[in-house]
């Protein structure tokens, strides 16, 4: 039973392709067990997360800028409001470039009051509504395919659900922008599951159940839920962007390469903006920028080359600034952007080894001429103990 009395009151996981970790604001839910089962789901997913306070406990001073993506899940402590400072400065995090992840009880709560979450409700991709339901199951069948969400995932799944005074509400759709990545129906009734958009510079995504101790123990859910904080810390890149070359340094080989491209604000570096584009033999390339464009750095990251961080830059509409030749250092074997005594092991590993032979790996390679040799071994020491920005 739900009543309508209001209370008032008071990180750089580096990949070139592949998915992306992040690291992982939760709040406090209000229960001890759930926030506990909420931090091992996420963690067994590749995530890193930090437990975060009580929502309405946040003041405006809280330091979002070192995550990726916040997950709010008001299930057990919803009674008590966020007040105006600190809800604004989380909806500044998004604006700005973060990701938000929310469960079913914030959704309920906007649609009860116009009190309830008077600011971040713009953010919210559901449409509004009080209704909702307690089905002890549900199935969940993809309605998009985008490649985060459904990564994993089968086109249909059921699983048992978690009752928080009630289960699931029921949102007659998506609001104009967003995307229902997943519906559910009831008798011939189609409701929107899980809904997400592009907010500002971030990413939000609402779940219309609890996300309780009862579906974490389904493996397809977890998946799910784990996809949402890859696809919040996406940073979309669909604006204006830059071109330019990268200099590879100390590597022969012709092939071309894939870099990583990411775009930073100016006064912190917070990555507002990633994605993946190839390099010409030449070096030459063109990425797509932020979906609102601005002025950013630009981050260059390729696979055993350390990131170099460039600009500002100013990305206009039906213009391609050129951010000018960005020179990598060399010898970041395993692509953790610091060359290191692992990177020494890797390499090591696979010396004398050539392409084809059993133990080869292409990221020692660091002068790209088919064999791991001595001269890998230079290029590494001469980097050796050095950082990527």
């Amino acid at each position: 039973m739900r009543i309508g009395k209001l209370f008032f009151g008071a990180a750089l996981a580096l990949t070139v392709g592949g998915a992306q970790a992040s690291v992982i604001c939760v709040m406090d839910s209000g229960n001890t067990a759930l926030n506990s089962t909420v931090k091992a789901v996420l963690e067994s997913e590749g995530h890193d997360v930090i437990m975060g306070p009580t929502y309405w406990a946040v003041t405006s001073n809280f330091d979002y800028f070192q995550f990726d993506a916040v997950y709010l899940t008001p299930n057990y402590n919803w009674s008590t409001l966020m007040n105006a400072a600190s809800e604004q400065h989380l909806r500044d995090f998004v604006e700005q470039g973060g990701g938000l992840v929310v469960s079913e009880w914030m959704g309920w709560m906007i649609g009860q009051s116009a009190s309830y979450w008077p600011i971040l409700r713009a953010a919210y991709p559901m449409t509004a509504t009080t209704s909702y339901s307690n089905e002890t199951s549900l199935t969940y069948n993809a309605n998009s395919t985008d490649p985060v969400m459904t990564s994993g995932m089968p086109s249909s799944f059921t699983f048992n659900t978690t009752n928080i005074a009630g289960v699931v509400t029921r949102f007659p759709s998506v609001r104009s922008g967003a995307t229902a990545f997943y519906t559910w129906t009831s008798g011939t009734t189609t409701f929107p599951a899980v809904g997400g958009w592009n907010y500002g510079l971030g990413r939000v995504i609402a779940f219309g159940i609890v996300n309780g101790p009862t579906e974490m123990q389904n493996a397809d859910f977890k998946r799910l839920f784990a996809n949402a904080f890859r696809w919040t810390a996406g940073k979309t890149t669909t604006g204006p962007g830059i071109k330019g070359k990268v200099d590879l340094r100390d590597y022969f080989g012709g092939e071309q390469s894939d870099v990583l491209v990411t775009y930073h604000r100016t006064d912190n570096n917070y990555v507002v903006g990633r994605t993946t584009t190839t390099i010409a033999a030449d070096g030459s390339f063109t990425a797509l920028g932020p979906n609102i464009p601005g002025t950013y750095k630009v981050g260059i990251k390729a696979r055993h080359w350390l990131r170099k961080i460039v600009g500002p830059v100013t990305t206009v509409v039906n213009t391609t600034p050129d951010i000018g030749t960005v020179s990598v250092i060399n010898g970041d074997c395993d692509n953790d952007n610091v060359v290191t005594i692992f990177d020494y092991v890797l390499l090591s590993s696979a010396f004398d080894k050539s392409i084809g032979d059993a133990g080869y790996n292409a990221d020692a390679d660091l002068d790209g001429d088919g064999t791991v040799t001595i001269f890998d071994y230079l290029i590494l020491s001469n980097a050796f103990d050095q950082f990527g920005d």
